[in-house]
């Protein structure tokens, strides 16, 4: 045929079909975001393998190969055909409002919308793709413009909507971006220390402020906003308050003020509880008393009250109290502890939550957790990836070097039986000796099967840092994580998924094509009497559907993920909840993982800032490596049943459960959670049954969780490290996502 080559395909699929490609000798030549093509594309002289590749939304993708000759051929007479006239299609509309639209820090804001003639709404900063009506919950740490863009076929349409976050009573401007001065007033005359409160508008996170008095630098935070008293000798001076965007640009406002002598006394106050330390359920009694004062003000929770006299308090966990005296000659406070007694153990744990996300190992996501621990004054005691870490590509022509990645979206690998197997021994996939050598030849073979770009395999010796997952890296290092956490098995997501839920895949090495009917941890807590919940993140996908008539059987059991924060925030949480991953925000290759690492900020904070924090634990890590590279090898495991691999064909390669699989990167965050804290035990997801049989008493499923630590070695139940939680960094998901090159 001639050039231009007229390419017309269309896909079939029972999951939604989100793009298209075509590949021109392996190079992708053209892309669109249909499930159909019709396009004319130019090809020299010569013969031509064509790729015709269709993505799903799940990540999946399938493709159709043919070959074509490209020459000269004599165009024939068209023959004319009558011009239909087009319909056109309808543009889409949108209705977009935030309510309330003021609103104080900490506080939400339901962002509403309706459409016409749209498929989907995609609504920044922040939330992302969404259907073409519904309503989202956001927690803005700084006043925010949100714009909802609404897609149709017909073109697109956009409506934007602020919430105004109060900083402190402070009403911020509106303009963007800004440093509103609520205190002191530009030319006041006031005493020393000058309280100073101030706020910013901006629509990039505002990371820290600063003071600057008579052009040097007199205070510094990492909020968005000021609330200080600052001490100032008697005279005029020049005052700079300035704020910092997260890209590194400031912003600020100057004021001059005149500091005056103070005649008036500072005021005293005396403050203490009794009893000092109650078991929970019981009362203390706070009392107070002051000089030189015209108010009182005793936080958390008890607010304004006389200039003198007492207060019962009955607080659920460990609390200072900090009450603060306000006079005419300035301020003065007093704390005290109401502590909480008894002894405290695992019994303390209420509530134990876990997620798992998808195919990402320890190296890929933490390999660089060393240089950010030490960025933040931390030791460097995490196996990270070691310098020089490499493999040979799949032709054995080149060593491949680890490497930083710059898209948030990959091209997929495969972390099945055999190519588990070959990865970790790329010559002798049977040894029992673990070289980690065969990633790059797997997923350069995996490449070639599937029309990828990637024949080499370069993809897998990627890794991500702090600057792409800051809120992972982040939370990692405030609580506890562990360098020697493995999947359960060396093989794909299903069977590993398995374990995670009733501690053995039942001799499955591939996702089971007849309903399981092996206990699960459910099972026993059902039986125990101990309340549990599945929250669906996309509501009818679970991995407890594999088992025979369970799904049926405690249907009221399983609710939209939508409603975690909710029961979080009315104390309504069960014993033991399993959080099942959302589709296309899961972090599997050929999905987003800023999106995906997005999702999951989204329930951790919802449960940091709910009632139900101070005796929970929350159980982040994800289901198998994905044959991303790692250089620890997997160690022996205890066969969790004696059953071995049921579904292997004569192909594949011969062995048993008594291996794990690869490291993946987990998370343990709980108020309890020791600080910093590292562990290098050898556990894989099990551990997590483990720690609920001994919460609750409940008897082991298999060997395999029998055998395994019950993870106490994370938790400080004495001191509690995280009574009050850290503040974690928003996680950002502007990051390039393309697929057509690395890095």
């Amino acid at each position: 045929m001639a050039s231009p080559v007229h390419v017309v395909a269309a896909s079939t699929s029972n999951v939604a079909v989100v793009a298209m490609q075509v590949y021109d000798n392996d190079n992708l030549v053209y892309s669109n975001s249909s499930n159909s093509i019709d396009t004319y594309l130019a090809m020299p002289m010569g013969s031509h393998y064509l790729v015709v590749k269709a993505w799903e939304a799940s990540g999946g993708d399938f493709f159709t190969p043919l070959t074509i000759q490209v020459g000269n051929v004599p165009s024939p007479t068209p023959t004319p055909t009558p011009t239909p006239t087009p319909t056109p299609t309808p543009a889409p509309a949108i209705q977009f409002s935030a309510s309330p639209t003021s609103i104080a820090a900490g506080q939400s804001s339901i962002l509403s919308w309706s459409t016409t003639n749209a498929t989907s709404v995609d609504i920044e900063p922040g939330v992302g793709v969404m259907g073409p009506s519904g309503s989202a919950t956001v927690t803005p740490s700084s006043s925010t413009t949100y714009t909802a863009t609404a897609t149709g076929s017909g073109g697109n349409s956009s409506s934007a909507a602020t919430v105004t976050v109060q900083t402190g009573g402070c009403a911020l401007s509106s303009q963007n971006p800004s440093v509103t001065v609520c205190a002191p007033a530009n030319g006041a005359s006031i005493t020393s220390p000058v309280h100073i409160v101030a706020g910013t508008t901006s629509s990039v996170p505002v990371v820290a402020m600063q003071v600057y008095e008579d052009d040097q630098m007199v205070y510094q935070n990492g909020s968005n906003s000021i609330e200080t008293s600052l001490a100032m000798t008697t005279r005029s001076h020049y005052l700079v308050i300035k704020g910092w965007q997260s890209n590194g640009t400031p912003f600020s406002t100057a004021l001059t003020i005149n500091v005056v002598t103070n005649s008036n006394p500072a005021p005293t106050i005396q403050f203490s509880a009794s009893p000092s330390t109650i078991t929970a359920g019981q009362s203390a009694t706070l009392s107070w008393s002051t000089t030189n004062t015209t108010s009182v003000d005793i936080e958390p929770g008890v607010g304004k009250v006389a200039i003198s006299g007492s207060v019962t308090v009955s607080p659920a966990s460990t609390t200072t109290y900090t009450a603060t005296a306000t006079g005419a000659g300035g301020n003065a406070s007093a704390s005290t502890m109401v502590t909480i007694g008894g002894p405290q153990s695992l019994q303390s744990i209420n509530h134990i939550i876990y997620m798992l996300q998808e195919n990402r190992s320890f190296d890929n996501y933490f390999g660089a957790m060393n240089a950010y621990r030490q960025s933040q004054g931390l030791p460097a005691e995490v196996d990270g990836l070691p310098s020089g870490a490499q493999n040979l590509n799949f032709d054995g022509s080149a060593y491949i070097q680890a490497f930083h990645v710059n898209s948030v979206c990959e091209l997929d690998l495969s972390p099945a039986w055999n190519e588990s197997h070959v990865s970790f021994n790329r010559n002798n996939p049977t040894s029992s000796t673990g070289l980690n050598d065969g990633f790059a030849y797997t997923a350069g073979k995996f490449a070639r099967d599937n029309g990828y770009r990637d024949v080499q395999g370069q993809r897998t010796m990627g890794y991500y840092d702090w600057t792409q997952l800051p809120y992972y890296y982040f939370m990692a290092t405030q609580f506890a994580m562990s360098d020697r956490w493995f999947s359960p098995a060396p093989t794909r997501t299903a069977p590993n998924r398995y374990y995670a839920v009733s501690g053995t895949s039942a001799g499955h090495t591939y996702p089971s094509n007849v309903g399981l009917t092996n206990r699960t941890i459910f099972d026993e807590l059902e039986q125990s009497g101990i309340s549990w919940r599945v929250y669906e993140g996309t509501p009818g996908d679970t991995i407890l559907g594999d088992w025979q008539g369970f799904v049926g059987k405690y249907a009221s059991h399983f609710v939209d993920a939508a409603q975690f924060a909710t029961d979080a925030a009315n104390g309504t949480l069960p014993a033991v909840a399993l959080i099942e991953q959302k589709q296309n925000f899961d972090e599997h290759p050929g999905n987003n993982i800023q999106q995906g690492s997005a999702y999951v900020a989204g329930l951790i904070n919802s449960l940091m800032t709910s009632q139900s924090w101070k005796d929970s634990v929350f159980i982040l890590t994800w289901d198998e490596g994905g044959n991303f590279y790692d250089h620890v090898p997997s160690p022996p495991a205890h066969s969790p049943d004696g059953i071995p691999p049921q579904d292997l064909v004569s192909t594949d390669i011969q062995g048993d459960f008594t291996r794990y699989g690869f490291r993946v990167p987990n998370i343990v965050i709980s108020p309890f959670t020791r600080a910093h804290y590292v562990s290098h035990t050898v556990m894989d997801t099990t551990a997590i049954l483990k720690l609920i049989e001994t919460r609750f008493n409940l008897p082991s499923l298999t060997a395999r969780d029998g055998n395994s630590l019950d993870m106490t070695e994370f938790f400080d139940f004495q001191t509690v490290p995280w009574r009050k939680p850290p503040s974690p960094p928003i996680q950002p998901t502007n990051g390039g996502c393309y697929y057509d090159h690395l890095p």
